[in-house]
C-alpha cells in the first residue's frame, strides 16, 4: 500500500499545490514589454548586471565588457540629472509577438513631463526567456 492509496487525500492535495506553483511559475514568465521596461529601470537604477542578462548570449560573448560599460556610462549620465528626469512611465504603445521573435514599441515619460519619441525594440525568445536584439 503506498501513500497514495493510505491518505488519497494527501496526494491530491500535493498534487493540486504542485498545479498551482506550475502556473503560478508560468505566469511569471516575463512578456518582451515587461523585458524592456524593466531593462530601462535596470540601467535608471545602476544595475548593470541585471542590463546584461537581458541579452542574447551571443550578443554577451561578442560584446563582452562593452555591454557593462555602456551600462555604467549611461546609468551615470542618468544619475546626474535632475529627479525629473527619473523614468515616470513606460507606456506600452504596442507589441507583436511572431513565434521566437517580437517587437515592442513604448514611450518613455520622465517625473519631468518629458516623452521621450516611441522606442522600437526587437526581442529574440532564448531558452524561454526574452532577451533584447542590440540595434543594428
Amino acid at each position: 500500500m503506498t501513500a497514495a492509496t493510505r491518505h488519497p487525500i494527501g496526494a491530491q492535495l500535493r498534487r493540486g499545490f504542485l498545479l498551482a506553483m506550475l502556473a503560478a511559475l508560468a505566469s511569471c514568465a516575463a512578456k518582451p514589454e515587461t523585458v524592456l521596461e524593466d531593462t530601462l529601470r535596470a540601467v535608471e537604477d545602476g544595475h548593470c548586471d541585471k542590463f546584461s542578462e537581458r541579452f542574447p548570449a551571443a550578443t554577451r560573448a561578442m560584446m563582452g565588457a562593452k555591454l557593462d560599460r555602456t551600462c555604467v556610462q549611461e546609468a551615470a549620465k542618468l544619475a546626474a540629472e535632475p529627479d525629473g528626469q527619473r523614468i515616470a512611465d513606460v507606456r506600452i504603445l504596442s507589441h507583436t509577438v511572431n513565434g521566437e521573435v517580437a517587437t515592442v514599441t513604448a514611450e518613455v515619460h520622465h517625473r519631468s513631463g518629458v516623452v521621450n519619441k516611441p522606442l522600437i525594440a526587437r526581442l529574440v525568445k532564448e531558452d524561454g526567456v526574452w532577451r533584447l536584439e542590440p540595434a543594428k
